[in-house]
């Protein structure tokens, strides 16, 4: 697995639940962020519509079930995803819903917003 690492990809740290990882592929720069985005339904592979909020409702309809608080939100958390966003990636290669294109840095923050949303204010 190290060869898989090394050259273009590297791995980062996230926000999602731990021991995970997120991988950056620099010459295409997607960045594979797991389960960060986490949405369900039955939805396309690829888009380019706000994945964010698609991610934010599916959190929100977990809270009322088996799955509530399942997503860890630290103060390491907002500072995680400036760094990825920092990577500039043009593709959110996400493991559970739709990939995204477009503004990645944007939506990585617009996540952060509804992490702590959902998650910032319990203790």
């Amino acid at each position: 697995m190290r060869r898989a690492l090394e050259g273009p990809l590297r791995r980062r740290r996230h926000a999602g639940h731990a021991p995970d990882h997120a991988l950056f592929e620099e010459t295409q720069k997607t960045l594979f962020c797991s389960d960060l985005f986490h949405h369900v339904g039955d939805v396309e592979p690829l888009t380019s519509d706000d994945v964010a909020g698609r991610s934010h409702q599916s959190l929100k309809d977990y809270q009322a079930g088996i799955l509530a608080a399942y997503v860890p939100y630290t103060p390491l958390t907002a500072q995680n995803l400036k760094k990825l966003a920092d990577l500039k990636p043009k593709t959110l290669a996400i493991m559970h819903g739709s990939s995204f294109t477009g503004d990645c840095s944007r939506a990585l923050g617009d996540l952060d917003v509804a992490l702590r949303d959902l998650f910032g204010a319990q203790k």
